[in-house]
Order: structure tokens, then C-alpha cells, then sequence
């Protein structure tokens, strides 16, 4: 096995010296150098490698498969716009939505009562 001196190649040895022609020092890393570099001899991890993209048909297929796999309440479009709106069509959601709407606006109301309230008794309070 060669040692990490002797698997040097000429562009690590290049890398070693300085790049502007007039000798000067560079930079130095603290003073905000904008590049980094591993210290030579340092093995570099290779780049990451892109998966294949799959084509559309693939994707298309493996979303039908999820789908069919899901265990759906409905086979047709019929049947799907039945379960999709059975909802609306029920007494039962229309009474909820109604009890909804009473306790909205009773909450409103009694918040109002209590403000009313409490600006009453603090005023009686500084009055007496």
C-alpha cells in the first residue's frame, strides 16, 4: 500500500503553492477567505449520484396502484359523487351546522353580557 506521501498526485503538489503570480502570502482563512479547501492528503467523499427520474406512465401507475390499494368506498364516479355528497343531503348535518351557528352567536352575546357586566361592577366599585 502506498503511504499518503507517495499517492500525491501533480495537482495536489500544484495546490500547495500560491496562485497569484508575485509570491504574495493568501489570504488568510479567519481574515473571511470565501473558499475552503481540505488539507491536502484528505480524501474527498465522491459526489452524490442522481436517481432516474421515472416517466410519467410510471408515475401515473404508481399512483393508480396506491388508489386501488386504499380500499375506497366506491367503484365509479357515481358512486364516489354519492359518498362525496351523502353529507349534505342528510337532516342530521344540517341540524349540527344550524347548532353551530346558535352557539357562535350566543357565545357572542354572552361575552358581550360580561363585558357589560364587569364595566358595570367596576364602575358601581370607584362610585362607592
Amino acid at each position: 500500500m502506498n503511504g499518503p506521501a507517495e499517492t500525491r498526485s501533480a495537482a495536489d503538489e500544484h495546490a500547495d503553492q500560491p496562485d497569484n503570480q508575485l509570491g504574495e502570502q493568501p489570504e488568510d482563512s479567519a481574515a473571511g477567505s470565501a473558499t475552503w479547501s481540505a488539507p491536502s492528503g484528505t480524501p474527498v467523499p465522491p459526489a452524490p449520484q442522481r436517481r432516474p427520474t421515472p416517466d410519467f406512465a410510471s408515475r401515473l401507475a404508481d399512483v393508480d396502484r396506491r388508489i386501488s390499494e386504499a380500499g375506497l368506498p366506491f367503484d365509479s364516479v357515481r358512486t364516489g359523487l354519492e359518498w362525496w355528497y351523502r353529507p349534505l343531503i342528510d337532516p342530521q348535518t344540517w341540524t349540527a351546522l344550524g347548532w353551530l351557528f346558535v352557539g357562535a352567536i350566543w357565545g357572542a352575546l354572552m361575552m358581550v353580557l360580561v363585558v357589560a357586566v364587569t364595566a358595570v361592577v367596576f364602575a358601581l366599585s370607584l362610585i362607592g
